[in-house]
């Protein structure tokens, strides 16, 4: 009876491996199948080839197509910045190149605001800087060739007399997926790139 007993005991454990076994392979070959059904649009579609290099730095960042962007096109040329790229306090101005033309992007979190700017004749980023404490409202202050001024209003919050010396870039705040629909071959800054 001792002989019988064992041999009853060491079966489960042999058939519980060949179970084990016959799912794996069932797994396999259930995952091959959907693999190998796979729409040849799907299969194009994950290409890396055919992703622009925009969509290519949006998917290696994780921006997707719902987050917030500040599309600006300027000389023919379009770009969109992740509104995360300046959200951050230390982050909130960005000066940049947009083609051959500089670019300078700043966001004020606590007015909600952004301002897009450029300066005709420069062929290199502007020195656009942020201002801290300079503000009793606690918005914020940039400064722009030695003086200061409020971003939201471009007023001046020192003693700067005249206008605010950089233009104003038309932008829209949208979506990624929005700007990338309207401007398939858009740059794209995402705070990890230029």
């Amino acid at each position: 009876m001792n002989s019988a007993s064992t041999k009853q005991s060491a079966n489960p454990v042999a058939s519980w491996l060949v179970v084990l076994l016959a799912v794996g392979l069932v797994g396999v070959f259930v995952g091959y199948q959907l693999w190998a059904g796979r729409p040849e649009t799907e299969e194009a579609h994950l290409q890396p080839q055919s992703m622009t290099p925009a969509q290519r730095l949006a998917a290696m960042n994780s921006l997707r197509d719902e987050d917030l962007v500040i599309g600006v096109e300027i000389e023919g040329k379009a770009k969109a910045y992740a509104l995360s790229a300046v959200h951050a306090p230390d982050k909130h101005v960005y000066n940049g190149l947009q083609g051959d033309r500089p670019v300078t992007v700043t966001f004020c979190d606590l007015a909600d605001c952004v301002q897009v700017f450029t300066q005709a004749g420069e062929a290199k980023p502007l020195g656009v800087k942020i201002e801290h404490g300079a503000s009793k409202d606690k918005k914020m202050v940039i400064r722009v060739d030695n003086h200061l001024f409020h971003q939201s209003t471009l007023e001046p919050a020192d003693d700067a007399t005249g206008a605010f010396p950089l233009q104003s870039v038309p932008f829209i705040r949208t979506t990624w997926g929005e700007w990338r629909k309207q401007h398939p071959n858009s740059d794209l800054f995402t705070g990890n790139s230029n």
